[in-house]
């Protein structure tokens, strides 16, 4: 799960995505539901980026 806006959000993902979110995860440091959300983030970024050109 993620938090976005202090709203919780369930995200249903494969035993295998969950084992490499959570693997990446503690590669940096963070929890899974932090990582997710800044991945999240980045392709908003990228949306938002795309949208102003």
């Amino acid at each position: 799960m993620a938090y976005i806006n202090k709203q919780k959000l369930n995200i249903g993902v494969t035993k295998e995505v969950s084992e490499w979110v959570k693997e990446k995860a503690k590669s940096r440091g963070m929890s899974a539901s932090v990582y997710i959300e800044q991945l999240i983030r980045s392709e908003m970024e990228k949306d938002t980026k795309k949208d102003s050109q």
